[in-house]
């Protein structure tokens, strides 16, 4: 494959040439990478690819969360893998709303 650091450098393995650091939007993802100047070719960065790849693999599958109760309040709890595709972490401020008849959104701000 090609030789790069965790973010350093990328050659073309068609042209041995220094690939340019570029930064692609994939459907709203942020996925750094680089480009050839001289031939285009692209590469993305394993991280970032990743979990675009698994945000692609939960898109149009419905995931049951569970409802419980922590003191006084109620959590939902959110599968470990959608969590990770949306960047939540611990203490993080999300939007919840609900739309008729019986629909929850939830948005998580950028």
């Amino acid at each position: 494959m090609n030789e790069k650091n965790e973010y350093g450098t990328m050659i073309c393995p068609t042209d041995k040439v220094e690939m340019e650091k570029k930064t692609f939007s994939m459907e709203g993802f942020k996925v750094r990478g680089w480009r050839c100047k001289k031939c285009g070719e692209e590469a993305f960065h394993g991280k970032d690819a990743e979990i675009y790849l698994l945000y692609k693999k939960l898109q149009n599958q419905p995931a049951k969360a569970k409802v419980g109760v922590l003191g006084k309040s109620t959590v939902l709890r959110i599968k470990k893998e959608i969590a990770q595709t949306l960047g939540l972490e611990k203490g993080d401020d999300i939007n919840i709303r609900i739309e008729p008849p019986r629909k929850v959104v939830i948005e998580v701000p950028e």
